[in-house]
């Protein structure tokens, strides 16, 4: 297998366009759509042109199911005495990015000289985008590999403005970089400036994967809110006389850390007790506002060594970072199996 980069060929610009109309496909010098044994009619939208080339049905029928459904419509001809269906010997790319479909068509019709050893993002996206569209992963297969198209794959995904790896991770299947990025996206997702119907309407997308990611954030704020809130409510419905404090300062004990907390959360934003479904803000902007949250202690005195530290369930920062550890899964069983089938 050639890592040769492939080179794509621009319409010839000193070829006659007098002949020939806006809808009317351009004759190209030294096409790279028509290959050996070419009796489809294939039509591209390539460098701002509409193309015609010729490839192998063979070749097209092996290569994708839905292809070979195109050549060979499985529904009825209207001929009702006609013994087969009616051949189609023509395929219409111009809705597709012409790079991608010549890569798929040269792996196709085996000239594997031309496949690129590696793609950047945006090629790799193009191409996930028609091998998903098509169902033709497998004819890609021996170009899914640590040291071609999917190279440094573990950093390539998580760079910012290359989101949409979470689709390419979908589409062959790599199952770890999925899960990675899916709880990434839990903790960095927000309904401000409508991220949410940006992420919702975004194209391509694996299926249910947002509105699942939207339901674990929505999990995990409420379970980070209730850290501090459960603190307030235990402080407020604490028995006076039963004491907490090492020291025995029982009220002025608790009175301070409870008055703290209050001006502490509403400095921050988040006293009175806010709703998790009205937490706009990411689970990241959420925990870096919680990590501002402070509880004030009695100070020690002469007459204690001992400060008030103790006194009671107070380590914040400790139970937020605990219930940031804790395992969040956006998968569904449905994405589990297609993963399962495609191994």
């Amino acid at each position: 297998m050639s890592h040769e980069t492939a080179i794509w060929v621009k319409p010839d610009a000193a070829a006659p366009t007098t002949s020939t109309t806006a809808t009317e496909p351009q004759v190209v010098k030294d096409n790279p759509f028509v290959f050996n044994s070419g009796d489809v009619r294939i039509l591209v939208l390539h460098n701002g042109e509409r193309i015609e080339g010729k490839a192998s049905s063979h070749a097209l029928c092996l290569a994708s199911p839905v292809w070979r459904k195109f050549l060979f419509p499985p529904w009825k001809d209207e001929d009702e005495n006609a013994p087969y269906p009616k051949e189609t010997k023509q395929i219409d790319f111009t809705d597709d990015d012409s790079a991608a479909v010549l890569v798929l068509l040269n792996i196709a019709h085996l000239r594997f000289r031309h496949v690129p050893g590696w793609l950047p993002y945006e090629f790799l996206l193009q191409v996930a985008v028609l091998c998903d569209q098509y169902d033709c992963v497998d004819l890609v297969r021996p170009w899914l590999l640590d040291n071609l198209w999917l190279r440094d794959e573990s950093k390539e995904a998580i760079k910012s403005g290359q989101e949409k790896w979470l689709f390419i991770a979908w589409v062959f299947a790599r199952d770890d970089i999925f899960k990675h990025l899916a709880n990434k996206l839990v903790r960095s997702i927000s309904l401000l400036s409508n991220d949410e119907d940006k992420w919702i309407a975004a194209t391509p997308m694996p299926p249910l994967i947002i509105e699942n990611v939207l339901s674990c954030r929505k999990d995990l704020i409420t379970s980070l809110l209730k850290i501090p809130y459960d603190i307030l409510t235990e402080l407020e419905q604490r028995n006076p006389s039963i004491s907490t404090c090492v020291h025995g300062t029982v009220l002025q004990c608790d009175e301070l850390r409870y008055g703290s907390l209050i001006l502490s959360l509403r400095r921050c934003g988040l006293y009175p007790p806010l709703n998790p479904e009205n937490v706009d803000i990411a689970v990241n902007e959420l925990v870096d506002i919680l990590n501002k949250v402070s509880i004030r202690y009695l100070p020690k005195t002469t007459s204690y060594q001992l400060g008030h530290n103790d006194c009671g369930v107070t380590h914040l920062g400790r139970l937020v970072a605990d219930e940031l550890a804790k395992p969040v899964d956006p998968l569904l069983d449905s994405h589990r199996a297609r993963f399962q089938a495609q191994k």
